[in-house]
């Protein structure tokens, strides 16, 4: 019985990645790649959104997301993995970095939005106790 082709973004870099380097350079580099792919990707719609600017600030901010995805993605990633499990973790790691590439300098926007519905949450939290907050 043959063996299904592994055809998820992850595992095609991985292994395109083995024609360049090493195969065990390969696995660590592949996921890397696909990270910096779809967060450049998600950029490019953050991107489209901006005023227009010179080609050195477009350059900077794709540096600044490439940069904060790599860095965040896998922790994201495996906060959502915990969430929604998925076969294997490594799934996450393109949606999760096309949406912090998307995101792009709109942080404080996001941050604000994130903030709102904790509150929200607390509230309800709070009302659900039945003391409406009061120990007293």
């Amino acid at each position: 019985m043959s063996q299904t082709p592994q055809i998820d973004p992850i595992s095609v870099v991985v292994t395109m990645a083995g024609f360049v380097f090493a195969q065990e350079v390969a696995h660590v580099v592949g996921p890397y790649l696909v990270i910096l792919f779809a967060s450049t990707i998600g950029a490019s719609f953050a991107l489209a959104a901006r005023p227009r600017s010179t080609i050195s600030a477009a350059a900077w901010f794709f540096f600044r997301v490439n940069g904060l995805s790599i860095l965040l993605t896998y922790s994201i990633a495996s906060v959502a993995n915990a969430g929604y499990p998925m076969d294997d973790q490594r799934t996450w790691f393109a949606p999760v970095a096309f949406v912090l590439g998307f995101i792009g300098d709109r942080w404080p926007a996001v941050l604000q939005w994130a903030a709102g519905k904790v509150s929200k949450l607390i509230d309800v939290l709070i009302k659900l106790r039945g003391d409406g907050g009061n120990n007293g």
